[in-house]
């Protein structure tokens, strides 16, 4: 884990195989598709209009591209923010944190725990949320070292059934709806 000193700026990013998982995704969907589509166009038919809808999945791609490579989350002593994927800047002042809850979850007893950071505020809610399927064990870690608020640690595993029983306003309102299969 990279360590910084305390009047140091901590920058983390997400892990770049999930980029390139998506435009793998995006490419193996979409190229058969446009290949069927060129086949049956090409002689006679509309081909421009799947060049079109080509060329608009590339940009697509490369608005995508551009859009993570700022997603990060800031830390520097007085403010943590964080950089979404939509282009949305959050800037949580260090005085409104209240606690740090880190928990290993999983989605199912089957399926493996990741390590999970809420930063909540006195009202019990998340205002950051760091999931061990996007951030890395030693970023999340970095970036809970920069909080200067307790942090709980919670040594078992939990269900995102149990979290939605316990904590419901740790989650997202889809994790906690009711309509989900628990």
């Amino acid at each position: 884990m990279a360590q910084a000193s305390a009047g140091e700026l901590v920058v983390v990013h997400p892990f770049k195989r999930l980029l390139w998982q998506t435009v793998l995704a995006v490419v193996l969907l979409c190229a058969p598709i446009v290949a069927a589509a060129l086949f049956l166009t090409v002689p006679d038919g509309p081909w421009p209009v799947v060049l079109v809808f080509l060329a608009v999945v590339v940009l697509a791609l490369v608005l995508m591209f551009v859009q993570f490579a700022r997603v990060r989350i800031t830390a520097s002593s007085e403010t943590l923010t964080e950089h979404t994927i939509l282009g949305k800047t959050v800037v949580i002042p260090m005085s409104t944190i209240a606690k740090v809850v880190m928990l290993e979850m999983h989605r199912s007893m089957a399926s493996e725990s990741r390590l999970q950071l809420f930063v909540l505020n006195n009202d019990d809610e998340w205002i950051l949320r760091m999931r061990g399927e996007y951030w890395s064990r030693d970023d999340i870690e970095l970036i809970a070292s920069r909080i200067t608020v307790p942090i709980e640690r919670q040594s078992k595993p939990v269900t995102l059934s149990e979290l939605q029983q316990t904590r419901p306003g740790m989650l997202y309102w889809f994790e906690r709806s009711p309509l989900r299969q628990r």
